[in-house]
């Protein structure tokens, strides 16, 4: 029985191994200093908005083959910043060809900025 179940996980980390698009979308952080709205729009036609707060940070992605084609930035209706599915293309290849470890996509006032190591969050340093 122990090696059946054993088997059955090993298949399952072997599957999962060649799906590495599955599990590594973009995972984004809200450097603004303001909570902001994040509208993701994904290949089935369905769009997800929600509320990120200050230093909130976390992947993008709805897995099972599902497609992000652009994920959208506002506050107060104002645009903040769009990324299209080129450009999220090019940030999963970059963290998952990140070495490190430790990757982040910091979405604040100066841009869309790719961190490799822990970078303090304006809240954590006090501000």
């Amino acid at each position: 029985m122990a090696f059946k179940r054993l088997s059955i996980i090993f298949c399952i980390v072997f599957f999962l191994t060649g799906c590495d698009h599955f599990f590594y979308p973009p995972t984004i952080r809200n450097d603004f200093d303001t909570s902001i709205e994040i509208k993701v729009k994904y290949s089935t036609g369905k769009q997800l908005s929600h509320i990120w707060t200050p230093c909130l940070s976390g992947p993008i992605g709805a897995g099972n083959d599902i497609a992000v084609e652009e994920i959208h930035g506002t506050k107060n209706g104002k645009t903040l910043f769009i990324l299209d599915k080129e450009k999220i293309k090019k940030m999963v290849e970059l963290e998952s060809n990140n070495e490190n470890g430790y990757s982040v996509w910091g979405i604040g006032p100066d841009g869309v900025n790719f961190y490799t190591e822990k970078k303090e969050c304006f809240q954590d340093a006090g501000n």
